[in-house]
C-alpha cells in the first residue's frame, strides 16, 4: 500500500468528504458516526487539514473498492425494495377505491324482500330526480385518495434522496478508484 499526505484548505463548501461506512470497522463499532455524515474538521483543525491516505496499487481488486461496490449495490436494492413496497401500497389503495361498490350499484343489486302480501295501495315509490343525488360522497374514498397523493409525494422525495445518496457514493467510488 502506498502512503502519502494530502493537505486541504477547507472552503465554504466544506472538505468534500462524506462517510460511506464499512461494516466491522472502528466507526461502525462505535456507532456515533453514521453513513453520509460529513467530515467538518480533522483533529480540531477547521480550515487546513492533513489526511494521510493509503492507496492500493490495484484499486479494482482492493477491499475498499469491493466495500464501496457492495454499499452501492445495497443502496440500489434498498431503493428498489422501497419503490416496490410503495407501488404495492398504491395499487392496493387504488384497487380498494375502484372495486368498492357505490350506493348506486348496491341499490341495483339488492332486491326487496319478497312477502306473501301485496304492497299497500297508499305506499307509492317515487324515483329520485337525479342519479347523482343517490350517490353521496364517501369520506373513506376521499381519505384514500389523499393518502395516495401523500404516498406518491413521499415516493418522489425518497427517490430524490436515494439518487443524491447514489451520486455521493458513486463520486466517492470514482475518487477512490482514480
Amino acid at each position: 500500500m502506498q502512503l502519502f499526505d494530502v493537505y486541504l484548505n477547507k472552503g465554504p463548501e466544506g472538505l468534500g468528504v462524506s462517510i460511506i461506512g464499512m461494516a466491522g470497522g472502528a466507526v461502525h463499532r462505535n456507532g456515533k458516526i453514521r453513513q453520509c455524515d460529513q467530515i467538518v474538521s480533522v483533529d480540531g483543525c477547521i480550515s487546513t487539514v492533513t489526511f494521510t491516505i493509503g492507496r492500493e496499487p490495484n484499486l479494482e481488486d482492493s477491499e475498499v473498492a469491493q466495500l464501496i461496490n457492495q454499499s452501492l449495490e445495497q443502496d440500489r436494492l434498498r431503493l428498489l425494495m422501497q419503490q416496490q413496497q410503495t407501488k404495492a401500497i398504491l395499487c392496493s389503495a387504488c384497487q380498494s377505491i375502484f372495486s368498492k361498490p357505490t350506493n348506486e350499484e348496491n341499490s341495483e343489486e339488492e332486491e326487496p324482500p319478497k312477502t306473501a302480501f301485496p304492497p299497500k295501495p297508499d305506499k307509492v315509490v317515487r324515483p329520485m330526480a337525479n342519479n347523482d343525488q343517490q350517490r353521496k360522497p364517501n369520506n373513506n374514498e376521499a381519505q384514500i385518495k389523499a393518502k395516495i397523493v401523500a404516498l406518491v409525494s413521499e415516493l418522489d422525495g425518497s427517490q430524490k434522496k436515494a439518487e443524491q445518496m447514489n451520486d455521493v457514493l458513486e463520486n466517492t467510488s470514482r475518487i477512490m478508484l482514480n
